[in-house]
């Protein structure tokens, strides 16, 4: 290991660093969400007790895992939520596992400096997997423990996977309960974003209106 840098009197030290972007990091994407809350909290303006998440493809999947895991979310909306049901244990894809752990050890031993982009993604998508994070984010393993109300939209032709991994493995999930509704729109993925967009956001407005009353 290099020797690290010597503090100033300040108890300060320089450091170099690069940035790397378009990196796709689950696991601190939804410490930025947490971190989010944690502001929110103390803001007059926010009522604590009146929170919600909306998230939307990979975004759907980290809203579900937030409120599965934080208790000060009243109620979600998750968006095309790609992949969310594609693996929901730790035995899971054992080729996607395998290279996960491959690169966390590189990066870990310093031999790998950021995960390259994975052969085959779509080039609709930008940027790179982190392979060793995501491998350990497990947002269909949480997906069972959401108590809060959930309105899931999917589109009909999702070609992430397929519609079977992203809303519809929540609706299983949780389609007992009363205060789960699932729809699914005609068309792709980013039609939820164009001419699904407008009946989608009204759908997500009434939901909070009904649930996030004072």
């Amino acid at each position: 290991m290099d020797k690290q840098p010597e503090p100033d009197g300040d108890g300060m030290i320089t450091v170099r660093a690069r940035p790397v972007v378009e990196v796709v990091d689950a696991l601190d994407q939804n410490f930025d969400i947490y971190n989010c809350l944690d502001f929110l909290m103390s803001e007059p303006s926010v009522d604590p007790d009146r929170l919600a998440l909306w998230g939307s493809s990979f975004g759907g999947s980290h809203v579900v895992h937030v409120a599965a895991n934080d208790r000060r979310i009243k109620a979600v909306v998750t968006s095309v939520p790609a992949g969310i049901g594609m693996v929901e244990g730790v035995e899971g894809d054992e080729e996607t596992l395998a290279t996960g752990e491959e690169q966390g050890i590189g990066k870990a031993r310093g031999e790998l400096e950021f995960a390259p982009r994975p052969p085959g993604t779509p080039d609709s998508l930008k940027g790179a997997a982190d392979a060793g994070k995501n491998a350990r984010y497990r947002a269909g393993v949480h997906m069972h423990q959401v108590r809060v109300p959930i309105l899931i939209l999917d589109q009909e032709e999702e070609e992430y996977g397929g519609i079977e991994t992203a809303g519809a493995a929540i609706h299983e999930a949780l389609k007992e309960r009363p205060d789960v509704r699932y729809h699914v729109f005609p068309g792709t993925h980013y039609d939820i974003y164009d001419k699904n967009y407008k009946e989608g956001a009204e759908m997500a407005r009434d939901w909070f209106k009904t649930y996030l009353k004072p």
